[in-house]
């Protein structure tokens, strides 16, 4: 994950808790990461893709481009931005498999 959202971390964290889950509730560690994989991937696949739009508007060239670009972003209300990304990092976000989820 590229570092735009600052998700790297958070989303390592994620990921032992609930690969951590799955090898409890799987029947070998095969089912446990092919399980995990389809689980994990609802959640991380919209942030890295976000993550590497941000970074792409943000290593633009010509570097006025991005350095535009990055100003513009003034112009969102703050109070949309932290909406945004307090859902990203909501606890509601993070859930951890049940038994179905691992029977998949």
């Amino acid at each position: 994950m590229r570092p735009h959202l600052g998700q790297g971390g958070c989303q390592g964290l994620e990921d032992a808790a609930i690969l951590a889950r799955f090898v409890e509730l799987a029947p070998d560690l095969p089912t446990a990461f092919a399980g995990f994989g389809r689980f994990r991937r609802h959640r991380v696949r919209p942030l890295v893709r976000e993550s590497a739009t941000i970074g792409r508007i943000l290593n633009m060239r010509p570097s006025f481009l991005s350095g535009a670009a990055s100003r513009a972003t003034a112009l969102i209300p703050e109070r949309a931005v932290t909406s945004h990304l307090a859902s990203i990092a909501a606890r509601s976000a993070f859930i951890l498999p049940t038994a179905a989820d691992a029977a998949d």
